[in-house]
């Protein structure tokens, strides 16, 4: 994985949404059968090691509505509710959960200290073939536009 350069903070940052994002969900071209993928419920174990001294975590969220990306995390959105008290670990984080069905999911990669840098190796384990891509940042694709000059209503 290539390094994550930026950090927003923990969830309680106004900057949580600048935190690196992955979406995870079934690998469809090992479905083979469609209706019971809908339900089928897969384990996944996500760690993220920290190339620096960073107090760390990962969240395993649903996958948000605006590009999948999770703009927070709370008990509405986290897979596993234990882990929404867990503390932030010196080098090192991880998630478990068990995800349901071809749905996507989204997974944060937190500092606790903003001005940290973050950079380090994400992996990903289940008990089925699974697809795991970063989100494009927040805002990424769209066009900034300036107008000058009055308008009229």
């Amino acid at each position: 994985m290539p390094s994550l350069p930026v950090n927003g903070g923990p969830p309680t940052s106004p900057f949580f949404y600048k935190n690196p994002q992955y979406a995870i969900c079934l690998d469809p071209n090992f479905i083979i059968d469609k209706q019971k993928a809908i339900t089928a419920q897969t384990e996944v174990l996500v760690t993220y090691k920290s190339t620096d001294e960073a107090s760390v975590r990962v969240f395993l969220c649903k996958a948000g509505e605006h590009s999948g990306r999770a703009t927070g995390v709370d008990e509405t959105n986290i897979v596993n509710q234990k882990e929404l008290k867990e503390a932030f670990r010196p080098i090192e984080g991880v998630a478990n959960g068990i995800i349901t069905g071809a749905k996507p999911y989204t997974v944060v990669v937190s500092c606790f200290d903003r001005s940290m840098p973050i950079g380090g190796t994400l992996t990903l384990e289940s008990d089925a073939p699974m697809l795991l891509k970063p989100l494009p940042e927040e805002g990424a694709g769209f066009i900034k536009q300036v107008f000058s000059g009055s308008f009229e209503f």
